[in-house]
């Protein structure tokens, strides 16, 4: 289903390029677009699924030591979104290790509660107050980058470095996020699927043709919360259920193959 979603939306952000543009922009095999969300999902199901019998701490492991030195890679990059499957795969296959109640069990206890908010907030604050000293790591974050230049020599280090601050502040927020389900929010928040898959569709109209929502942001304070206020409100329409097309209408189509498929073979 993924693989299918992500070139479905390649061949509909090509469509929207051409209008708004007036030209074709298409590239099959590169993963710099936000499609990249959908090959590399497909592509984790697929990894775990061939090493479902194998012990899961030493593919851990390796996965990893793979992540750390792949950066070495001058060559690695968006093809086949090759540099982000490897970066990012330690944390989905930590998401099939973790137990559902060791996480229930930590968000009740409120030290870990009380740490978490501290630890987002410094981030955040570092974020805000330290980003010149910290930009260096940006490139390392987007998962889609051989090392720079400048950190090359020292790059393995660098990237444990993120790996570390990912792991804490994902575990931060993972505490933070309420058990209970919010009126409204929760039902949005099922939803964001078809958020990400439509949302770069609309930035794209708001930008074109020297449409420069984006310059709000650094304009000013009311600048700023006005940008905010935007990206708000497309979440909120694009988290309505008739933006579910065409990801609903997918996954029906494929499981009604597979079912088809397995009465045949019953």
């Amino acid at each position: 289903m993924n693989i299918t979603l992500a070139m479905l939306l390649k061949i509909i952000i090509a469509i929207e390029f051409y209008f708004l543009y007036g030209k074709w922009s298409f590239d099959l095999l590169s993963g710099n677009g936000i499609e990249w969300f959908f090959l590399v999902i497909a592509c984790y199901s697929v990894i775990t699924y061939c090493f479902r019998d194998f012990n899961k701490f030493y593919i851990l492991f390796f996965s990893i030591a793979l992540g750390l030195f792949s950066g070495l890679d001058k060559n690695i990059g968006d093809l086949l979104a090759c540099s982000r499957i490897i970066v990012f795969y330690p944390f989905f296959l930590l998401g099939t290790i973790i137990k559902k109640d060791i996480i229930l069990k930590l968000k009740a206890k409120k030290t870990v509660l009380l740490i978490s908010v501290f630890v987002v907030m410094l981030y955040l604050f570092l974020c805000f107050v330290k980003i010149d000293s910290l930009y260096i790591l940006r490139h390392l974050f987007t998962g889609r980058n051989p090392f720079s230049e400048k950190i090359r020599d020292i790059g393995p280090l660098y990237r444990i470095a993120t790996y570390f601050i990912s792991t804490i502040i994902g575990f931060c927020l993972l505490m933070i996020s309420p058990k209970q389900n919010i009126p409204i929010i929760s039902k949005f928040g099922k939803n964001t699927a078809q958020v990400y898959f439509w949302h770069y569709l609309i930035v794209r109209i708001l930008t074109a043709n020297n449409v420069h929502i984006k310059l709000l942001r650094w304009n000013s304070y009311l600048g700023f919360v006005i940008y905010i206020i935007i990206a708000v409100l497309i979440t909120l329409l694009l988290s309505l259920d008739v933006f579910s097309f065409p990801m609903t209408q997918v996954n029906k189509y494929i499981s009604k193959e597979k079912n088809n498929k397995n009465e045949v073979i019953e």
